[in-house]
This record gives C-alpha cells, sequence and structure tokens, in this order.
C-alpha cells in the first residue's frame, strides 16, 4: 500500500506533504505547493503561531483504521487531523486526507474540489489549535473562523447551503 509514496519537503519551513502515487488525488496541478502555503500561512498569521504539520493521503481502507482506532467509528472519513505537541513554539501536527470521500463530497455538493480541500485544510488546522464542533456554541465559534478563512481565498461559505435547506 505504501509503495511508491513520495515525500515532498518543502524548504523554507517545516511542512511534509506526503502524495501516494496510487491516491493522487490531491494533484498537484490543482493543489500547487504555493496554495498549500497559502492556507496554512493564512491560519498562521491569523493566529501568530507557526506549524509543522504533515499532510497525508491515504486510501478508504486506511481511513477507516484510522477512524476506527482514534474516533471508534469503523468508515472512512474526509480528513482526519492530530495536534501533536508544540516544540519552541511550533504547532507540531498531522492532517490525513481521503481523496475519495472528498471527491465523493466535492461532486455530490457541487463544490470545487480545490474549495473543499481548502476548506478541509483549514477545518483540519482549527482542530490541531483545539477547535472542536462538539457542540454548538463549539460547532458555530469553528465554523465562523472557517468561513472567515475562506472568504480570504475568495470561497463561499459552505454552510450556507444547509442554513437555506431548513
Amino acid at each position: 500500500m505504501w509503495l511508491g509514496i513520495l515525500l515532498f519537503v518543502i524548504s523554507y519551513r517545516l511542512m511534509k506533504i506526503i502524495k501516494s502515487n496510487l491516491h493522487s488525488e490531491l494533484p498537484s496541478a490543482d493543489v500547487p505547493d504555493d496554495w498549500l502555503w497559502a492556507c496554512l500561512k493564512a491560519v498562521e498569521d491569523r493566529y501568530q503561531c507557526i506549524f509543522d504539520i504533515t499532510f497525508t493521503v491515504v486510501d478508504l481502507i486506511e481511513m477507516s483504521e484510522l477512524n476506527g482506532q482514534y474516533r471508534g467509528k469503523y468508515q472512512p472519513t474526509n480528513v482526519l487531523s492530530f495536534y501533536y505537541d508544540t516544540n519552541n513554539a511550533v504547532i507540531v501536527g498531522e492532517v490525513f486526507f481521503c481523496p475519495h470521500i472528498i471527491q465523493q463530497e466535492s461532486i455530490s455538493d457541487g463544490i470545487a474540489l480545490k474549495d473543499h480541500y481548502t476548506h478541509l485544510i483549514f477545518h483540519s488546522l482549527l482542530h490541531i489549535l483545539g477547535y472542536t464542533h462538539q457542540d454548538d456554541s463549539n460547532r458555530f465559534l469553528m465554523e465562523n473562523e472557517e468561513v472567515f478563512l475562506l472568504k480570504l481565498f475568495g470561497i463561499q461559505n459552505p454552510y450556507e447551503k444547509f442554513i437555506e435547506s431548513n
């Protein structure tokens, strides 16, 4: 499964992007390094922090295993994020993407794939910073932060359609 994994280390800061040849749906053509840096920098600037984040692409089976092991939900999900440590003021964490789920969501929700990844990157980084959506008040705070960050990139509020449909 890990055959053909490529590790790209972007030099000026410690961010690693792990891409699998089998699951290249996090395409460099649609998600260029400068775009990933822009997402990361937007959160760093807003929260005056520095991240050391590893982004990993996994298949449905591995995501199901991770989700089961860490959340007790034995099914795939779009993204999982983990805070590991703060080392010399650098926040260390890892984000796992499941491109199959993300593409399905993008198509079913009518959202551009790049916009959906942008949202999920912000969502996962906010989790690493301690935001949750366990209850309505925390969910409201987290969603407002996501919407603020997405707006910086000219991306529409992804929660509006849920408000309109209720």
